[in-house]
């Protein structure tokens, strides 16, 4: 029994080192919040987010094949783990789905448009998404990431709506730039720390 969860422990851990450890991820992030916050910013609507999107993930999955595989090695998880992680990707996927829906609803001004009930859809969205990617990849900073985005949201928007400030942007583009900023702090750290293996698995 002991022995079965020290195995479990050990693949939570590769599964994190291989997943978080060099940032990238946190820079994806970053950018999935920070570029529609620029566009609207600059009055450029959203039809350049799909494309950016797709050179997005494009770069990730060329530099996780580049950098971080060669570093850390390409892990192999058992049964158990894929299902999970299968199992999280659907959830992730339709949360994901559900809240560019909602926004794209009120795509004639992004984020600041979004009302009381879809403002609650979309927090409640991005609160679950980073809580189930905190969990499963082991790592605190995610459960950050949805502090921080969920208050930023509401918060810009309250103050737009009162008066307080008359450029809501400024909000969203800090809390995003602060979540990609730490995701290139930390691909820097990462780099340091670890040199190419000689064999590329684990």
């Amino acid at each position: 029994m002991t022995n079965n969860i020290d195995l479990k422990n050990i693949e939570k851990d590769a599964y994190c080192k291989s997943n978080v450890q060099d940032g990238l991820f946190d820079i994806m992030l970053g950018m999935v919040f920070f570029v529609p916050t620029l566009l609207e910013r600059l009055h450029l609507g959203d039809n350049y987010m799909i494309p950016i999107y797709g050179v997005m993930l494009i770069l990730f999955s060329f530099l996780r094949r580049k950098i971080t595989v060669p570093r850390v090695g390409k892990v192999k998880f058992g049964p158990e783990r894929k299902k999970k992680l299968k199992v999280v990707s659907i959830v992730l996927a339709a949360s994901v789905a559900v809240l560019i829906g909602v926004i794209r609803m009120k795509s004639g001004a992004g984020f600041g448009a979004i009302m009381p009930l879809s403002l609650i859809i979309v927090v409640a969205n991005i609160i679950i998404i980073f809580s189930f990617m905190a969990y499963f990849m082991n790592n605190i900073r995610f459960y950050f990431y949805g502090i921080l985005l969920g208050i930023t949201i509401p918060l810009a928007r309250y103050l737009e709506v009162t008066g307080v400030v008359r450029d809501r942007h400024i909000f969203m583009l800090l809390a995003s730039g602060i979540i990609l900023l730490t995701g290139i702090v930390t691909f820097v750290r990462f780099l340091k720390s670890y040199q190419p293996l000689i064999n590329g698995e684990m």
